[in-house]
């Protein structure tokens, strides 16, 4: 017999058949009688959220860059912990090097020194590969830094990215940079933008006021992805 035969079902099927043939009794099983157990599928949601948030500490990323860092931190995480029953932050800081920090640390001032972004990214991957497996958490990772980075680095940085892509519900880069700078895209900016991906979000924040734009855009392609 089949593993997954449901015996009660198949005699009270047959007991039923036999007794409308006024043939009272479990006899005669037949083909006709066999009933099986279906398993039930069920899709479990996840219902956590792991948040990766990434500074560039530079000596060019000055108070007011972080601040519009932080404005932006904190509405991300608020919507975040809104739409999830547990959220868990990670900070992340960075020059030439990168180490998990606490949030005090993460908002503190420039260390000076020179930019190697990848090696952010590189932390965060260790880390949720750790303690965020990407089975059982929905992950979030943003990047904010002035893209004024080492020359050498970027096509580093932008296979890294590549690399959190595949276990990320949403990566996003936040390049802040004032009115008078170039308008051009920086180098980092451009490299990643010559592999695109539907989970990858990039803004630029020239102003305070594009602090509204960017959560929308953040946001926005959040709700996407998901609905």
């Amino acid at each position: 017999m089949p593993g997954n035969l449901d015996k009660r079902r198949t005699l009270r099927e047959n007991a039923l058949r036999n007794a409308a043939k006024k043939q009272a009794g479990v006899h005669d099983l037949g083909d006709a009688d066999l009933r099986y157990r279906v398993a039930e599928v069920t899709q479990e949601y996840r219902t956590q959220a792991a948040v990766y948030l990434l500074m560039d500490r530079s000596g060019s990323m000055t108070t007011d860059k972080k601040y519009i860092a932080k404005a932006v931190s904190f509405w991300l995480v608020r919507f975040l912990r809104l739409k999830y029953e547990r959220t868990e932050l990670t900070f992340i800081a960075h020059d030439t090097k990168a180490e998990i920090v606490t949030e005090q640390d993460f908002f503190g001032q420039g260390e000076g020194g020179g930019t190697v972004c990848s090696s952010a990214l590189t932390v965060a991957l260790q880390e949720m590969t750790q303690r965020h497996p990407s089975a059982r958490w929905n992950i979030y990772l943003w990047h904010f830094t002035d893209g004024d980075n080492d020359y050498s680095d970027n096509g580093v940085y932008a296979a890294r990215m590549a690399d959190l892509l595949q276990e990320c519900t949403m990566c996003a880069f936040a390049e802040i940079r004032w009115e008078h700078a170039a308008v051009v895209p920086s180098r980092l900016l451009q490299a990643l933008a010559q592999t695109p991906h539907p989970r990858l979000v990039t803004a630029v924040l020239r102003k305070k006021e594009d602090i509204h734009a960017a959560l929308k855009a953040f946001l926005g392609a959040e709700v996407a992805i998901h609905h």
